[in-house]
Order: structure tokens, then C-alpha cells, then sequence
């Protein structure tokens, strides 16, 4: 059996024409780009082992310093969901488990908390490409039957799809001068009640407290684009050698 290869390709080259057709398109973009965006900011806060509720427009940290009791709850549910994943053939869903972990282990014992800090800041605006991107790649493989996979995967890929393109287009936009930097929050209230205020933003926040310079966001970011694409084009190319040896698996 083979999968069906043609479906990526179509839904990024449909999102990516999706972009540019006006309002209604940068609204649905920015929404997905949002959950993306959200979760971005949470993951490394997990990582930190510090609890973080991703909502609307907002991440919110339950605890502000690093717990190893959170630690040692998330080593062990994540030690057991790679075990558990890979014992039941879910390979790239173990592989997530263990990157995670990796992330994990790193960011809580080995980097400063100050370098965790401006990890989860990038990770707002990255997560919205490598997120999206993990997402794209999940829609080609097996999931445990409670997700309702062979359902929700197309949701996935929908969501996916509007958030890489979205940003894949703002960023090209970005180095190329046709668009500015997102700078400023979302619920930056502060810097609307009072305009001399500093700002929340994330880009606002890596250039006061961490020193990148404009350009240095630009460079990183488009890194990080042409990063995810990579990794999709060789994913791909795996799934297509997959495909031709027959053990692919079908997915009208």
C-alpha cells in the first residue's frame, strides 16, 4: 500500500495562493498562525519545567522559576509516552516524545534561565513555522486510534498549511521590504493605555533585554524558514523512497 504523496504539495501550493487573496485570507492565516504562535511559547516553557496555559493572544505561566518536581513529572510521563509509542508503532509520535525530552533535560539543567527566557520569545513567532512544520509532516503518519486520526488529521494539515504559508509569505514580505516587523503584543495593553510605556512584544522584548538588532530578527527568522523548508523537502523525499520500496502506508 502507498500513501497518497500528492496531498502536501497541493495544500502548501493551495495555501500559499490562499495568501494572497486579501482580508478574509490574512485573517484565517493569523488565526492559525496564533495557535502555533501560542504553543510555541508554551512548549519552551515546558521545557524550562515551568507550567504554562497557551490561550488567546496570551501565554500564561502558572509559576515563574523552573520546578523540578515539574521536572521530574514531565521526564517520566514523556520517558513513558516514547516507550509506550514506539512499543505500539507509533515511531514519529516516539520521536516527538524523545525530542521533547532532549529539550527537556537541556533547558532545564544545562542552559541559563536567561537563555531559556529568550528561547520561549523566538519561540512565539518560530513556532508558527516549526510547529506548523511537525504538523504538516504528522498528517503522513499513524496516531493512536483516540485522536480520530484519520479525521482530525485533515484539520491538522489545514491549520498547519494557513500558519507556514502565512508566515513562509510575511517573513519573504519582511526581507524583501515589503512588510514591517509584527512588533508590539497582541494584548500589549500597557503601550496602549500609555504610548511612552515600553512594549511586551516578543521582538520588542529580544532587542531590549537581549540585544538583536533588527536585522539580526531577520536573519534568524528567515533562517528559520528556509530551515522548515528543508526539513520538509527531505521528509518528502523520505516518504517518496518509502512509498516506492512498499511499505508506505495508504491515505486517501
Amino acid at each position: 500500500m502507498s500513501r497518497n504523496l500528492s496531498i502536501l504539495p497541493i495544500a502548501l501550493l493551495a495555501g500559499l495562493i490562499f495568501c494572497g487573496l486579501g482580508s478574509i485570507a490574512e485573517i484565517l492565516t493569523w488565526l492559525a498562525r496564533l495557535v502555533f504562535h501560542e504553543i510555541g511559547h508554551a512548549l519552551i516553557f515546558w521545557s524550562r519545567s515551568i507550567l504554562a496555559v497557551p490561550s488567546f493572544g496570551l501565554t500564561v505561566p502558572l509559576h515563574s522559576e523552573t520546578s523540578f518536581l515539574v521536572f521530574a513529572a514531565l521526564l517520566g510521563l514523556f520517558v513513558w509516552a516514547a516507550r509506550v509509542s514506539k512499543t505500539s508503532g507509533y515511531v514519529f509520535l516516539s520521536l516527538l516524545c524523545k525530542v521533547f525530552l532532549v529539550l527537556l533535560i537541556c533547558f532545564t539543567l544545562l542552559i541559563p534561565s536567561r537563555t531559556g527566557e529568550m528561547v520561549m520569545l523566538f519561540g512565539g513567532l518560530g513556532g508558527e513555522l516549526y510547529l506548523a512544520t511537525i504538523g504538516l509532516m504528522l498528517f503522513y503518519q499513524p496516531m493512536p486510534k483516540r485522536f480520530e486520526w484519520d479525521r482530525n488529521r485533515y484539520l491538522i494539515l489545514v491549520i498547519s498549511t494557513l500558519s507556514f504559508c502565512g508566515a513562509l509569505v510575511h517573513w519573504y514580505r519582511i526581507r524583501n521590504n515589503h512588510a514591517q516587523l509584527p512588533m508590539g503584543g497582541m494584548l500589549d495593553l500597557g503601550a496602549l493605555s500609555n504610548p511612552n510605556s515600553e512594549s511586551s512584544g516578543d521582538l520588542d522584548r529580544l532587542i531590549r533585554e537581549f540585544g538583536w538588532t533588527t536585522d539580526t530578527i531577520v536573519s534568524v527568522y528567515s533562517s528559520t524558514v528556509l530551515l522548515c523548508v528543508a526539513a520538509l523537502i527531505l521528509y518528502y523525499l523520505y516518504l517518496w523512497y518509502q512509498g516506492s520500496s512498499g511499505s508506505g502506508e495508504e491515505i486517501a
